[in-house]
């Protein structure tokens, strides 16, 4: 076959791994960018160059031949300025270290205190910790609507991110994937992130 079928991904500089899932370049893909690196799931036919492949979920993908290259998507500079500019939003973080600063300032007023007050103010500050707490499990954000939600995530030495993805229009939920370098947003649970290419995606 000299080309992928009309619709089909097609994955460059691919490789077959262990468990029969395949690793690569893929383009054409509605919900990938030209150039990213995805993970497939296993495979349930044979691997070859200029094959097409299909996954036991139904996915299906056309294996380019050797030493094909990935055709180059269009990079626009104001997407390059725009994600770091996104990036810059996420500096917020430097205020959770004042508020450990902020207690430490309300226990000082401890010492001027008589022994017999003492017990007061530490059922008080006792009580607004659980409350300081309460709200960072409240701060997780639900996934926006038609952005893919990738669980069970690992980050990868090249800060690509691979994962189990769901709620993506090009791959059946449970497919496992790599995506490219992230560049915005914070990496963690509850977050939206975003890779150089512009795609994104919720972290579970």
């Amino acid at each position: 076959m000299a080309s992928a079928p009309r619709g089909v991904p097609t994955l460059y500089t691919w490789r077959q791994n262990r468990d029969g899932s395949v690793t690569g370049l893929i383009a054409g893909s509605n919900s990938y960018s030209d150039g990213e690196s995805v993970t497939t799931s296993p495979l349930s036919t044979d691997t070859a160059f200029g094959s097409l492949v299909q996954t036991a979920s139904g996915s299906k993908y056309y294996l380019a031949s050797k030493g094909a290259k990935v055709p180059k998507a269009p990079e626009p500079t104001t997407s390059t300025t725009t994600t770091r500019s996104t990036f810059s939003l996420g500096k917020p973080k430097p205020e959770s270290p004042s508020k450990p600063a902020a207690r430490t300032t309300f226990s000082l007023g401890k010492p001027p205190a008589a022994a017999k007050s003492a017990p007061a103010p530490k059922s008080f500050f006792g009580g607004s910790s659980p409350a300081a707490s309460k709200p960072k499990p409240k701060a997780k954000k639900p996934a926006p609507r038609g952005v893919p939600k990738i669980s069970k995530w690992r980050t990868n030495r090249d800060s690509s991110i691979t994962g189990i993805i769901s709620g993506s229009p090009g791959y059946d939920d449970g497919d496992r994937v790599t995506t490219s370098a992230i560049v915005s947003g914070t990496v963690e649970a509850g977050e939206v992130v975003q890779t150089g290419s512009g795609s994104k995606y919720y972290l579970d």
